[in-house]
């Protein structure tokens, strides 16, 4: 994927020291329980059509209710559905979901929303987007890092914000994508059905593979599709453990927040950068750097308080 092939390939060439934080424990323990969880045989490898994807939705959809989220789907399922067909040959038609928790303002007035989202299907068992060799390809593809690591720091997200309360001054609208692996399906649906309108969609952030921190360092694109966003950036790193490899001109757009770039939505797209894992059955929990996550989702919330506070940004268009 775009910036997992250039930005984030960057990201893989320096050493892989782990970053020791001193900060919270506790969220460490709660990411690498999830990450774990969603990673695990049981789940088999989240591939579309399988019982683990849809086990692995109820568990997103239990965090969000546990957080205090209110549903995203006119049915109050926090399942929104869409359907696909797998094998164009068969013609046979499955249904994916998004799970879509909203965080309403004190003020239900206020209109402006930003978006969080991160994808949680993977692989399965292969072979299909494997990058493995031989008969690996047809093993197990847990997706600890691609992209349990990234629905982690989603509900670590929607718990601290809503905690705050009254202290949120625009929507937050939290999604957990499906069938991204297969052509960002889930985040097209919901471009096409969402929850808060397009024109009322301030930012979109993307979460994708933010597991494997290394040399203090975070990849973030995007951070010149929306004008204000360098300025905000600038502001939460004087905070932060972390140094940002931002892509600058560059917009990848073949992760989830590709359809909202097309429609005009800023973004801000986050990885800690690619690995030889990546599409393998090597991509495993153990090799989940937890304390350089919390690291991240310390950077995010400083970020999204600080575009809840400012002033709407402008979308830039791409640079051809």
């Amino acid at each position: 994927m775009t910036m997992r092939r250039s930005l984030c390939i960057l990201l893989c060439t320096f050493a892989a020291n782990p970053v020791f934080s001193q900060n919270n424990t506790d969220a460490a323990a709660r990411l690498k329980q999830t990450i774990e969880t969603l990673s695990a045989p049981s789940m088999q490898g989240r591939g579309v059509g399988t019982e683990g994807l849809q086990r692995s939705a109820e568990l997103i959809r239990n965090a969000f209710r546990s957080a205090g989220l209110k549903s995203g789907a006119a049915d109050g399922s926090f399942f929104q559905k869409f359907p696909y067909t797998p094998d164009k040959s068969t013609g046979k038609e499955i249904s994916l979901q998004n799970v879509v928790g909203v965080l309403q303002p004190a003020d239900s007035s206020v209109r402006e929303t930003i978006v969080i989202g991160a994808h949680y299907d993977h692989l399965g068992s292969g072979p299909a987007f494997s990058l493995a060799k031989g008969e690996q390809k047809h093993a197990l593809h847990p997706g600890a890092d691609d992209n349990a690591s990234g629905v982690a720091l989603l509900l670590e997200l929607a718990r601290h914000f809503a905690a705050s309360g009254a202290g949120v001054h625009k929507r937050i609208v939290f999604i957990a994508f499906s069938g991204e692996e297969e052509g960002e399906l889930g985040s097209k649906y919901y471009v096409a059905h969402p929850f808060a309108t397009l024109a009322d969609t301030a930012t979109m952030i993307n979460l994708d593979m933010v597991g494997r921190v290394r040399e203090n360092i975070i990849g973030i694109a995007g951070n010149k599709s929306g004008d204000t966003f360098d300025a905000i950036l600038d502001q939460a790193a004087t905070a932060s453990h972390l140094s940002m490899m931002r892509g600058g001109d560059d917009y990848p757009d073949d992760s989830d927040h590709g359809p909202f770039a097309a429609a005009g939505v800023p973004f801000l797209y986050i990885c800690s950068g690619s690995h030889d894992d990546r599409h393998t059955p090597g991509d495993t929990a153990d090799k989940i750097n937890a304390p350089g996550m919390v690291e991240v989702a310390n950077l995010m919330e400083s970020v999204i308080g600080k575009l809840l506070t400012s002033s709407r940004p402008r979308f830039v268009t791409r640079l051809k």
